[in-house]
């Protein structure tokens, strides 16, 4: 018995046009993806910072604080080895991985040009650090100010 000819021709038809329904669809999901893992790694990334400061707190306000590598600022937010509330980039990756927990994010230098996305971090001339997910179409970026412990996404 088994299937007949004109039964396995349909059913191929009906696949592809499902598969060419769909491909659209899963392409333009890129940026949606990209948004998503900014915004999951941005609130994982305040609460760790939380979690730091409600140590610092606990334990009268050190500039170290147990459990960790960074330095407390001022403010008592985590400010890598700087302790006047400068970041560096060496600052904003010893941030990154000290609060989560992974290796701090790739350079520009260590990913070349791929379609993938790929983290970079950087530091502004001020307070800030910049945690940016990119790749050839898009890219968003966390900013961590390490004097006020803002966490935000751009």
């Amino acid at each position: 018995m088994g299937y007949m000819l004109y039964e396995t021709l349909a059913s191929v038809v009906v696949i592809g046009v499902l598969g060419a329904t769909a491909a659209p669809h899963l392409i333009n999901m890129q940026p949606e993806v990209l948004e998503q893992t900014v915004r999951g790694s941005a609130a994982n990334l305040a609460s760790a910072k939380r979690l730091f400061h409600a140590k610092w707190l606990t334990n009268g306000r050190m500039a170290s604080v147990p459990g960790y590598h960074s330095k407390a600022s001022k403010q008592g937010f985590p400010s890598g080895q700087s302790s006047d509330n400068r970041a560096t980039k060496a600052d904003c990756e010893l941030i990154w991985q000290d609060l989560l927990q992974t290796s701090a994010p790739p350079t520009y230098s260590e990913v070349p040009e791929e379609k993938y996305f790929s983290w970079t971090s950087s530091a502004s001339d001020k307070s800030n650090c910049y945690f940016v997910l990119s790749n050839d179409s898009a890219s968003a970026a966390i900013i961590y100010n390490i004097a006020t412990g803002d966490v935000r996404i751009q």
